[in-house]
């Protein structure tokens, strides 16, 4: 998932990893890079290193879990697990962006030693010393807290909590041995965010992919392996899941295509996402007899005559839309949206009105969420997904390929034919006029898709993570409401 703009390891099967320091040695701090910082636990302590007359948190300048692995391994072979990323505080709120972020951790390294200018500390040590940022006293003095209550919010998902990795790994392994595979290396957390988290695991099989989701998204297991037993050869294979934990277990399924679209020659490289379009839209033209299973499976249902409620719904939590507030929607706008819920309706029966099965819609469908293998393309990440209008999943195609890819209007119309092409044969009864008057009405609508997902994703989170997403709603909403892009302007 990603608001289309730019908005947030390794530890061996079986046992942890046992880290001795020879020598003492200190960190170079000065080496290190200094745009976020790593809380990292060891019981009730913290890690702290001495930089001159102040103490700091570890530095790093990764925002992804393998990375900040990997930067925390080099830098003082811990081995660690990403847990989150707190909350900043209030000293950012009326900036523009949030150039600092503390990542929370789990550590794995329980016999580590540390260097002579580093130390684990409890919270009366944390009274009193200097940290070179003081505002980290907020964020320190909150999980002190919750180490010494044990409250930990409802709100927060399992993998942001402190042992959720030893019994993810464990089921692994047992999935693992099931399959008659071995685990071949340490099992990689690449991906964490409020919504999910990714672990790659080395087998003697080959690689596979654990994923865990949020509970607004605990359709995603059971869709996805429906998904796969009716189209195996475009969704990726499960090999194993959990529905009370939300859990699955796949087996990689190629090469993200991204990857080969931002090498060599765009305009050759676009019709391998041509390909992919067309391949998605016959994949969805094939969904369109299975809408009640989609249905049943817990996908949501934003049929077009659930539409105009949905967005009477979000446009009434005030608390989500941030009125009056930095990011948030204005009084203004409020009223704007409101006076808009009649047009909602019309363009909702106007889509309707011609005729076009509703289906499975992904809604953030871009070329990193499309693999590419010897056997054609792969889709996957469908907990962004829904019931709806089929054609609104190109919006998010689109967007990315005008702002990622940075394809011209030209290429990005190459992208709407291949896409409409197999909807030519299907939907005779409409003239091509018809069919792109459809398309313009779902590409409207897929903005106001991606506000409701979003809605899904911070309606549930904890104060502590919520600002990293909390502007999303507002942002979808503004866009749906002026049908103009702010990086137009």
């Amino acid at each position: 998932m990603n608001k289309q703009r730019t908005p947030c390891t390794v530890s061996c099967p079986g046992k942890v990893s046992q880290y001795t320091d020879p020598g003492k040695r200190n960190i170079t701090l000065t080496t290190l890079p200094e745009n976020n910082y790593a809380l990292i636990p060891h019981d009730t302590s913290i890690l702290l290193l001495q930089e001159n007359d102040h103490w700091t948190l570890p530095r790093h300048s990764a925002n992804e879990a393998g990375d900040i692995h990997r930067a925390i391994q080099e830098q003082l072979g811990l081995d660690v697990t990403v847990l989150d990323a707190i909350s900043p505080g209030n000293r950012f709120k009326d900036e523009q962006t949030v150039d600092s972020v503390v990542y929370a951790t789990d550590n794995h390294s329980l016999h580590w030693s540390p260097a002579e200018n580093a130390r684990w500390m409890g919270r009366a040590e944390l009274a009193n010393i200097a940290l070179a940022v003081p505002e980290h006293h907020v964020e320190l003095e909150s999980w002190f807290d919750e180490v010494e209550t044990g409250n930990i919010p409802a709100q927060r998902v399992p993998w942001a909590r402190i042992g959720w990795f030893d019994g993810a790994r464990a089921w692994i392994e047992e999935q693992v041995v099931r399959l008659g595979y071995a685990i071949v290396a340490p099992i990689e957390q690449i991906h964490v965010r409020a919504w999910s988290t990714v672990l790659r695991v080395h087998t003697s099989g080959g690689l596979l992919y654990f994923k865990a989701v949020a509970a607004g998204f605990a359709y995603e297991p059971a869709l996805t392996q429906f998904l796969a037993a009716h189209w195996p050869e475009c969704i990726p294979h499960v090999f194993a899941v959990d529905t009370e934990q939300r859990w699955m277990l796949m087996k990689d399924a190629g090469r993200p295509l991204r990857e080969l679209l931002l090498k060599g020659d765009t305009l050759a490289n676009s019709v391998y996402l041509e390909q992919a379009l067309a391949r998605y839209a016959q994949f969805q033209i094939q969904t369109t007899a299975y809408t009640d299973a989609l249905l049943s499976s817990g996908c949501p249902d934003r049929r077009l005559r659930m539409v105009p409620s949905l967005f009477e719904q979000l446009i009434a939590d005030s608390a989500v839309l941030l009125i009056g507030q930095k990011g948030g929607i204005t009084e203004a706008e409020l009223k704007q949206l409101r006076d808009f819920t009649p047009r909602v309706q019309e363009m909702c029966d106007e889509l309707a009105s011609y005729q076009l099965p509703e289906t499975l819609h992904h809604d953030d469908f871009h070329s990193n969420n499309i693999l590419l293998n010897e056997r054609g393309y792969v889709f996957f990440d469908w907990g962004d997904s829904a019931v709806t209008h089929p054609f609104c999943s190109l919006f998010a195609a689109l967007r990315s390929a005008k702002y990622r890819l940075h394809y011209a209007d030209e290429a990005l119309l190459r992208l709407r034919d291949a896409y409409l092409a197999p909807w030519t044969g299907f939907a005779s009864h409409l003239s091509r006029e018809q069919l792109l008057a459809a398309f313009d009405i779902a590409q409207r609508l897929g903005m106001l898709s991606r506000a409701l997902t979003w809605y899904a994703v911070v309606s549930p989170l904890e104060e502590r993570v919520k600002w990293g997403y909390e502007d999303a709603v507002p942002y979808w909403l503004r866009l749906f409401l002026t049908n103009k892009d702010p990086d137009e302007t």
